[in-house]
């Protein structure tokens, strides 16, 4: 789906002009251009499709009977490009009976004009609809900001718990579909009360920023999710991913963390002074039968492996190494 750029300071709106009438798209220029406004021509449906592709114009005015593509076709194909709410589609037209304003609206025309052109009503209503258009934009993008607080960490730029749970049982009920291996990393900061304790909350925040900003850059992050689970907890959610890959990526979060060098004099981790992770694996192909919870646990229990095996590891299941290249059955 294609939509209008966001318009930027100093530079004025662009007008489409469809009409196969070359004396008529000089006139509505010629009233319009008092305005600010910029122009780009098209002689009948089917250039008008063409150069909206391209320029993305911020309004289109659009004649109802034109040559090879009338102009009831050409909204109609516009709208199907544009989103509804940010490309105000204005049909000017001879036609003014019920059937033909009925069909200008159906097809998805945003107002109805008819010849002969009143300029003044055009002028405003060419304006009203930009302003329209803008604040839309406008409250578009607040929502879009919104909607990625909601879903973001605010600490650490990883997804949150909810957004977790949510792309977690999407890529789970894929997998299924797909019978493809989904991968869990659990892991944790060790010995993260005792860092809190000695350097304060200030200081552990900037190491739970550090250690997101090292699993951002150790996963794909177009493809694979990294999210907070909890207080110094993370998880990874690695789609269409073996164990020996899983733990591939496992480890490197885990050396990334430690050569980060971050001191830590209260970590009981043996012959370490910085900061470390200990970090769990799991791998399956998922089934319906199977529950998403019990996933997460086996990784969760991994993770305490780590831990209890003097942390700063990364703990999995080597018997799974030899059945996760091939669906389970």
């Amino acid at each position: 789906m294609l939509y209008p750029s966001d318009p930027i300071d100093d530079v004025p709106p662009t007008i489409l002009i469809a009409d196969d009438d070359t004396l008529l798209r000089k006139l509505l220029m010629q009233s319009l251009r008092k305005d600010g406004y910029q122009f780009v021509e098209a002689t009948d449906g089917l250039e008008a499709i063409e150069i909206y592709k391209s320029v993305q114009p911020d309004i289109v005015l659009l004649d109802g009977s034109m040559p090879k593509m009338d102009g009831f076709t050409c909204c109609k194909q516009l709208r199907s490009l544009a989103s509804i709410y940010v490309l105000p589609i204005i049909m000017i037209t001879v036609l003014d009976d019920e059937a033909s304003v009925n069909a200008a609206f159906d097809a998805g025309a945003t107002d109805y004009i008819h010849k002969p052109i009143n300029w003044f009503a055009l002028g405003r209503r060419v304006k009203l609809l930009l302003d329209m258009t803008q604040l839309h934009r406008k409250l578009q993008k607040a929502n879009d900001e919104l909607r990625k607080i909601a879903l973001m960490d605010a600490l650490t730029g990883l997804f949150n718990r909810r957004s977790l749970d949510d792309m977690l049982a999407r890529e789970w009920h894929r997998c299924i579909r797909n019978e493809e291996p989904l991968s869990l990393i659990m892991c944790d900061v060790d010995c993260f009360k005792p860092f809190n304790d000695t350097y304060g909350h200030p200081a552990g925040d900037r190491c739970l920023q550090q250690v997101g900003q090292i699993i951002r850059s150790s996963i794909r992050w177009t493809v694979d999710i990294g999210a907070r689970y909890g207080g110094e907890e993370f998880a990874i959610v690695l789609p269409n991913t073996i164990l020996t890959e899983a733990v591939t990526v496992a480890e490197r979060i885990r050396t990334g963390v430690q050569e980060l060098q971050i001191p830590h004099k209260g970590t009981l981790v043996k012959d370490e002074i910085y900061v470390t992770l200990s970090l769990g694996v799991n791998t399956s192909y998922p089934l319906a039968s199977c529950s998403i919870d019990s996933f997460i646990q086996e990784a969760d229990r991994k993770l305490y492996q780590a831990k209890d095996r003097g942390r700063n590891r990364v703990v999995f299941d080597e018997t799974q190494s030899r059945i996760v290249t091939t669906p389970s059955t």
